[in-house]
């Protein structure tokens, strides 16, 4: 007889004549441990699942590059509240994400080089709704059409309303670059562009960038004044409205 048959033949013996107190004492002996193992496992699948379903959405994310810091304190956490506050978000069910620890130098080319490996992975997946830097940061970027052309996501009253503080980049460069499928982003990284604040020295200005220079809120933020900073919006953003509201919100 095989082991496992005599061993169901002794179990079911004993069945026959235990108590039910003593068949219960068995099962729990027998199958306590693997029954704790199973229920643990469900209960962290459920609580992954509730942890999922209930936390808070993001409505907006952010990207405040060379922000300075200060020791361990995030300086966009009060302009986060600020803006939830101003637009009545809910904020057990929604909350906005702005990061403020990207930094691009010419002088820390491994670090600048990290930040646009992060922007590029976080805006591929939607993950960036807009972004505040200089326009020499985020020239590149411009030109290899990855911000939005500020005209196709405002009203006719928001446009005349920003339209002073619009800076622009040529369409018709993006469309050679576009054409030339062997440049690369770091191809186009010492490349001279025409003056974000002179449209009439180009063939096709769109606008893409706010100045944010004069804005005294993104001031505060940098620690300077009349530094040049502009706000701009990532076509692959998937809150580009919110962002719109962002700006309304900074700019009031």
């Amino acid at each position: 007889m095989k082991i496992s048959e005599e061993i169901r033949m002794r179990r079911k013996e004993y069945f026959a004549h235990a108590t039910f107190s003593e068949k219960v004492k068995y099962l729990l002996d027998y199958y306590g441990l693997m029954t704790f193992g199973i229920l643990l496992a469900l209960g962290i699948i459920v609580f992954g699942i509730l942890e999922i379903t209930t936390a808070p959405e993001d409505i907006l994310n952010g990207a405040f590059i060379n922000v300075p810091q200060l020791g361990e304190t995030y300086v966009t956490e009060q302009l986060q509240e600020d803006f939830m506050k101003a637009q009545e978000i809910d904020t057990s069910k929604y909350t906005v994400n702005f990061s403020d620890n990207l930094i691009i130098s010419s002088s820390d080319l491994e670090t600048t080089s990290t930040t646009h490996q992060v922007l590029m992975v976080q805006m591929s997946g939607g993950k960036v709704d807009f972004i505040v830097s200089s326009p020499d940061n985020l020239m590149t970027y411009a030109y290899d059409d990855i911000l939005v052309d500020l005209t196709t996501v405002l009203t006719e009253e928001q446009i005349e309303k920003y339209k002073p503080y619009f800076l622009y980049v040529d369409a018709e460069i993006i469309r050679q670059r576009a054409n030339d499928q062997s440049q690369t982003l770091e191809d186009f990284a010492d490349y001279v562009y025409p003056d974000p604040s002179k449209p009439e020295d180009m063939k096709d200005p769109i606008p893409v960038f706010i100045d944010f220079s004069q804005n005294e809120r993104i001031q505060e933020m940098y620690s300077a004044k009349k530094l040049n900073v502009s706000f701009a919006i990532v076509v692959s953003g998937n809150y580009k409205d919110n962002a719109v509201k962002f700006l309304d919100f900074i700019m009031k």
